[in-house]
């Protein structure tokens, strides 16, 4: 049984050349799939050298959920995990996030941070139940795609819709690297805000 990776990127190609190295170098069968965001950089000239990765590019920024979507879309494998681009998430946790999935233990997997770094993200795990509702580090079956759009708690009305319809949710703790260069597009202030609208949100849903 093989699996598809899915790598949203703006602007990584400081990074992603590595990431997709160290990708190469630690899994043999897996399908590598990157969505360029319509970067402004040299990312889609960094993609181009590595021949058994898929790109896949917006003409419009759409931000990285909507590319995340893209991916999921594109992919060949009914278990798909998605990481960042920045080489954030360890290549050698990746099977260990997605063997739940593939030994039919879950639906979707939380790749968890022992300390989030912002209160909107502390918000959002507690509000879906979970100690890491916004790590980019997961592995889900292609039904939970459909949970993923309009998600505006970067993750966590996906987990609140997939625990609604008895979806099995696996947490797998996991190790987080400082990214190799540049610096997040979500800022504080922006997760706050957003948390605090999912907190709503879950009023009225999470039952």
């Amino acid at each position: 049984m093989s699996f598809s990776i899915v790598i949203p990127a703006y602007n990584e190609s400081k990074s992603i050349a590595i990431v997709l190295g160290k990708i190469i170098e630690t899994i043999d069968d897996a399908e590598i799939i990157v969505v360029d965001d319509c970067s402004t950089d040299n990312t889609i000239e960094v993609l181009e050298q590595f021949e058994r990765v898929k790109i896949v590019k917006h003409v419009n920024n759409m931000g990285p959920t909507a590319a995340l979507m893209t991916g999921f879309h594109a992919a060949t494998f009914d278990a798909m995990v998605s990481l960042d681009a920045d080489g954030q998430h360890p290549i050698e946790s990746i099977e260990k996030i997605v063997n739940p999935i593939l030994n039919d233990e879950a639906d979707l997997v939380l790749g968890t941070r022992s300390e989030l770094p912002r209160l909107g993200e502390k918000i959002i795990a507690l509000a879906a139940g979970v100690s890491d509702a916004t790590t980019g580090f997961k592995a889900m079956r292609k039904k939970c795609v459909q949970f993923v759009e309009d998600d505006i708690a970067y993750g966590g009305m996906l987990i609140v819709k997939a625990k609604k319809r008895n979806l099995r949710v696996k947490e797998v703790p996991t190790k987080v690297i400082d990214r190799m260069e540049g610096h997040s597009t979500q800022s504080n202030y922006l997760i706050l805000k957003r948390s605090l609208k999912f907190v709503v949100w879950t009023l009225f849903n999470k039952r």
